[in-house]
């Protein structure tokens, strides 16, 4: 009896540990009260950007005004909110990563619910591609935000070419950017390059300061093999600033993003043109005239008035 007294003391000694390291392990440490929770930052985040899309389309891109000050102090009013309080929440979240990643996450849902509200922007694809030749091959998050910190200011993708792709394919990037600043420069660029199966590289580049549509197009004009797609999106860190003032908001949240690849059919070569005895180009009106060869004629010679000599 007193052996299985003590066993039974041992196995319940064992479960009130294994109870408390659940208990230890399941508490995860939380947004501390005295700063926003993750939901009402996103909500405050979203309306900053709503008000500032409204002042940039009211005053002509005027950033720094009374009138957008106004805004964000009723949207902190609406949600009963300090400046000081956004202003330390705002700290916190650059200082926990994770935190800050979850805030992003919500904000590109509303990003996302907002671009399937209003639609997508109509793009022309050229008159020599069909719509059953394009193709959107972006595998990535449609969305993403990035922020002027290290390792959270920049994204880049990569893709490397299957047998999905056609030596002559054209590539356009397109999407949605959207910035919410308290201050400071608007600065980000987009980079679009393809390597070819020659290693040679063609790119463009764009600025993006403003909150609009972009898109970037590589027409591959010399048709040939793709090797590989990749580009990046950065935004501009902005050191001065964020000496300035910690607690300064700068996002860049980039929405709806399509790569388009486009099969397009070769273009029509017109027939050489051909030469005349003079040096003058021909150009044959059909295949039938094309056989024809072209005599040119030699000027006349003048004629000489004498006078004419009547018999009698």
């Amino acid at each position: 009896m007193k052996t299985n007294s003590w066993y039974t003391d041992i196995c319940k000694s064992l479960v009130v540990v294994a109870l408390a390291v659940l208990s230890l392990v399941g508490c995860k440490p939380g947004i501390p009260g005295k700063y926003l929770q993750a939901d009402e930052m996103a909500d405050i985040l979203y309306d900053y950007h709503l008000a500032d899309g409204i002042s940039n389309s009211s005053m002509q891109g005027t950033r720094d005004s009374i009138t957008l000050r106004t805004f964000r102090a009723n949207i902190l009013r609406k949600y009963g909110v300090t400046q000081a309080q956004f202003d330390s929440s705002l700290v916190y979240y650059t200082r926990h990563t994770k935190l800050l990643e979850d805030v992003y996450t919500k904000l590109v849902d509303r990003f996302n619910s907002e671009s399937v509200a209003l639609g997508g922007a109509s793009m022309s694809l050229g008159d020599d591609v069909a719509s059953s030749d394009t193709a959107n091959i972006w595998g990535h998050a449609p969305s993403f935000v990035l922020a002027p910190y290290a390792a959270a200011n920049r994204l880049s993708f990569e893709l490397k070419a299957d047998t999905s792709f056609h030596a002559g394919d054209r590539f356009l990037l397109d999407f949605d950017a959207s910035f919410i600043c308290q201050d400071g420069s608007r600065n980000a660029s987009v980079v679009l390059a393809v390597t070819y199966d020659n290693d040679s590289t063609e790119y463009v580049y764009n600025s993006v300061m403003s909150s609009s549509h972009y898109h970037l197009q590589i027409d591959n004009a010399g048709r040939k093999a793709i090797k590989s797609v990749r580009g990046f999106w950065l935004l501009s860190n902005d050191m001065s600033m964020l000496l300035a003032s910690q607690t300064t908001l700068k996002l860049l949240v980039v929405s709806n993003i399509k790569l388009i690849r486009m099969h397009t059919k070769p273009v029509a070569v017109e027939p050489e043109l051909a030469d005349d005895e003079n040096g003058d180009s021909i150009k044959p009106l059909n295949k039938d005239t094309a056989k024809l060869k072209r005599v040119s004629l030699k000027p006349m010679q003048p004629i000489s008035h004498r006078p004419l000599k009547l018999k009698p």
